[in-house]
């Protein structure tokens, strides 16, 4: 039986939301203040506090985007038959057979879900933390939404 690979999350958004409307709350006070008064004597500190604080935000932005399961790489395999795991030929459709990619592989034509080598969708994420990784048996290639989830690129 094929397995089907998801990720949880690894963060919670509304604490990811949270820290970020903090860190946004004090960087527009920080700035407001230095901006007001700018020959203050901490206003070099200030604007480097400002500094972490801005590049703190963008950075927690950028490792929720990586990190999130649902940034996936699509491709598409032809699974089954002779060809297991090369990479598709064709327009991709799980359907029954036909289409531009139904002679390639070389199979019977039978066509259908009998599995003589047909092309899937695969979803892979991009990172995927193992503790998080939650795998399923399946009676088809494909789950439910018509797509393959494989295992992530990086997985830590």
């Amino acid at each position: 039986m094929p397995h089907q690979v998801f990720y949880i999350r690894p963060y919670n958004p509304l604490h990811e939301f949270a820290a970020l409307a903090i860190i946004c709350t004090a960087f527009t006070c920080i700035n407001g203040y230095t901006t007001c008064h700018p020959v203050s004597s901490i206003t070099f500190t200030l604007n480097l506090v400002n500094g972490f604080l801005g590049g703190g935000a963008v950075g927690l932005c950028l490792c929720n985007i990586a990190f999130e399961p649902t940034m996936t790489w699509t491709t598409e395999k032809r699974v089954g038959g002779d060809c297991v795991d090369s990479e598709a030929v064709g327009d991709g459709d799980s359907g029954t057979g036909g289409g531009a990619g139904a002679g390639v592989g070389g199979g019977s034509g039978s066509g259908g879900n009998s599995g003589s080598g047909r092309v899937v969708k695969v979803k892979r994420p991009i990172f995927g933390f193992k503790r998080f990784e939650r795998t399923f048996e399946t009676e088809d290639e494909v789950w439910r939404d018509g797509f393959r989830y494989e295992k992530a690129f990086v997985r830590v």
